[in-house]
């Protein structure tokens, strides 16, 4: 059996269905790393092309939202959550047997046989995921040796792999905050996504790996997934741009 992890999918139903003709054979586990859902075209036939597979979830920085949004409707205090269009559009193709499935989404998977771990965005450095909480899991990007991490910030990579910022991240450089990857010793390897990158993002400090494979699927580049135990990584091209990036959001 082979393991099947793929990256930021974002409504591009098309392109997770071109991606699992590459890469999917029948009895093969599939895991997405989280944000299957706003921005793209068809968030509907995205999540039931992975519940034909039966795969399994990590939550999201976008799925956390959702659901966070979904518990205060069934509250009668006023709801904090703020959604956008994206939102929106979302919840508007959303079935309510697809809320049993998001909310049992688990904040990171491992894979002991490869030692590794999936996480939608990544793991502070010398903490274990377990004493993580999931809200940090899911959006954690720049981080220091000791363990904190930048409140909020955006980062991304540009096609020569340098990175590109928004939010505080300018700031944060400046107070000696790294991309989460540079501190992280393992001793698990780590796939993730959240971040994007324009090809899938290969780093290894004495021997432990980092995988990242948000490849923008829906900004326009390509979607991609971590195949084991072959360790490859295998990307389709989007059929073009869906959403243009908005920092922060």
């Amino acid at each position: 059996m082979r393991t099947i992890l793929i990256g930021d999918i974002h409504g591009c139903a098309d392109e997770l269905e071109a991606l699992l003709a590459r890469t999917y054979a029948a009895g093969d586990r599939v895991i997405s790393l989280g944000d299957i859902l706003d921005r793209g075209p068809d968030v509907r036939r995205s999540l039931d092309l992975l519940y034909q597979v039966r795969a399994e979830g990590i939550l999201g920085n976008h799925e956390d939202r959702h659901l966070h949004y979904q518990k205060y409707t069934e509250l009668p205090a006023p709801n904090p959550v703020q959604l956008n269009t994206h939102h929106l559009k979302t919840r508007s193709q959303l079935l309510p047997e697809d809320w049993p499935w998001l909310a049992c989404m688990r904040s990171f998977i491992r894979i002991p046989e490869h030692n590794l771990i999936a996480v939608h965005a990544g793991i502070l450095a010398g903490v274990r995921p377990e004493h993580m909480q999931a809200s940090k899991l899911c959006r954690v990007q720049l981080t220091k040796p000791d363990s904190s991490a930048s409140p909020w910030s955006d980062w991304e990579f540009d096609a020569q792999g340098e990175p590109r910022l928004g939010g505080f991240a300018g700031q944060d450089l400046a107070r000696g905050y790294r991309f989460w990857t540079d501190w992280w010793q393992g001793p698990e390897h780590v796939v993730y996504g959240h971040t994007v990158f324009q090809k899938p993002r290969l780093t290894e400090q004495n021997g432990v790996k980092t995988f990242g494979i948000d490849t923008g699927a829906v900004f326009g580049n390509s979607l991609s997934a971590l195949v084991l135990p072959e360790w490859k990584t295998v990307s389709v091209p989007s059929r073009r741009e869906y959403c243009r990036r908005v920092p922060g959001e």
